[in-house]
């Protein structure tokens, strides 16, 4: 459904409603596993970012590409697809708007592994230049980038700004 219409002005004062109206019949089509793997909950923050940010003029791209995934699973039967489809859907449709979730506090859950491991690898790079011998070859970067990343992830969860994509 890539050929599908939306007027600006339906985009800018009822794109909320929209989005509902379509995951309450995504709903009714699908089980909840299905729905789960879908990561309707997670278009659904999205979606609430894009519709707080302004200007509203930017943000009807992002807007339209919420709208054509889930007009996707209107064509399409969300049972039939794999996980690898959906996540090419995901990264097609959903992920070029993740620049605007940032700086508004959301973060993807299992982060704090990779900044582990940045540090550890920091640590490494550390022991092979001497520098660490002066702190006890202690690996200090991994424990402060697991510490500060572990606490960011579950304020984030808390709040509600936790992304499991």
């Amino acid at each position: 459904m890539e050929n599908t219409l939306y007027v600006n002005s339906v985009l800018d004062n009822d794109f909320k409603q929209l989005v509902n109206d379509k995951i309450h019949l995504l709903k009714k089509k699908i089980d909840g596993d299905t729905y789960y793997s879908l990561s309707i909950a997670e278009v659904l923050k999205v979606a609430s970012v894009i519709e707080e940010t302004r200007p509203k003029s930017k943000m009807r791209i992002h807007k339209k590409q919420i709208l054509l995934y889930l007009d996707y699973f209107d064509k399409h039967k969300p049972e039939m697809l794999t996980q690898k489809e959906i996540d090419a859907l995901l990264q097609k449709y959903i992920f070029q708007s993740n620049y605007l979730m940032r700086p508004k506090g959301y973060i993807y859950q299992g982060l704090w592994l990779y900044f582990t491991v940045a540090g550890l690898i920091l640590d490494v790079i550390l022991f092979f230049v001497g520098v660490s011998k002066h702190y006890y070859f202690i690996p200090i970067c991994m424990l402060v980038s697991f510490v500060r990343s572990y606490r960011r992830e579950r304020k984030a969860k808390k709040e509600g700004k936790l992304l499991n994509f």
